[in-house]
């Protein structure tokens, strides 16, 4: 596989460069060569990177939804059913919450997009509500195709049957995007610690009481004058509440450049 990355900014958008294809060799004198652009998978690639996808969601609550109609996400086989199921909701965007029993017995993980607050109770079934800002920060990641990219599917004059070549494996490139810039900006969360690493990413602290990290979040670019942002801790292995207490909040940022 091959991997491109890229910037993204209005002002150098007449200077981008699609990647090109050549034919070296080979007997045939004209070649069908058919190529596509599609988003990657951002929910499968927090899995492979070991997220727990449950972070993902509220604390779940007992019952099922009682009033919107039940869907059905198919999870067989999957060996751990409660991230199986927080999958295919954050997959699907009309996903609001979804379903599971704790029971031995397989049952099917049913998913809602509305009245998720409106539970009835049932027996060892809990439901997990999709934190929307949280899902917001996942798949902030995820290039869209209309908006960051344009999507392209080409192919060139048809070659005769008789001249088909044999083509092994279709080949894949990845491609990305290093710097999104758009009408609100770069956001970036860093600390100033001097015993920071990874340019104030990284920082090691002692689990004791009354430790406090203090962060720096930093508006970079960005053609509107004033934004509204909202900021909380999602992911990660420590749990909120139990191994540190998580604060978050709204900002506003009034001006064009850094705030």
């Amino acid at each position: 596989m091959s991997s491109y990355k890229l910037t993204s900014s209005r002002l150098l958008s007449f200077l981008c460069r699609p990647p090109r294809l050549y034919s070296r060799g080979g007997h045939f004198g004209r070649l069908e060569i058919v190529y596509s652009t599609s988003e990657m998978d951002i929910v499968g690639m927090a899995q492979a990177d070991g997220q727990n996808l449950l972070a993902y969601y509220n604390l779940p609550k007992p019952g099922v939804p009682s009033t919107a109609p039940l869907r059905t996400a198919n999870i067989t086989g999957q060996g751990d059913p409660p991230a199986a199921c927080a999958a295919a909701c954050l997959r699907e965007p009309a996903c609001r919450a979804f379903s599971l029993s704790s029971a031995v017995t397989s049952t099917p993980c049913t998913w809602v997009t509305s009245g998720a607050d409106q539970l009835t109770s049932k027996s060892q079934v809990l439901t997990y509500v999709k934190n929307v800002t949280a899902a917001a920060v996942l798949f902030s990641a995820q290039a869209v195709a209309g908006s960051d990219y344009t999507p392209v599917e080409l192919m060139n004059l048809t070659v005769a049957q008789k001249n088909l070549p044999s083509v092994g494996q279709p080949d894949k490139a990845l491609a990305t995007i290093g710097m999104n810039g758009d009408a609100f900006g770069v956001f970036l969360i860093y600390s100033l610690s001097p015993n920071t690493t990874n340019e104030g990413l990284y920082l090691e602290v002692r689990e004791e009481p009354m430790v406090v990290v203090p962060l720096v979040i930093e508006r970079r670019g960005g053609n509107l004058g004033t934004v509204t942002v909202e900021w909380r801790f999602v992911g990660g292995k420590a749990s909120p509440d139990a191994d540190f207490t998580a604060t978050g909040g709204v900002l506003v940022f009034d001006g064009m450049w850094t705030t």
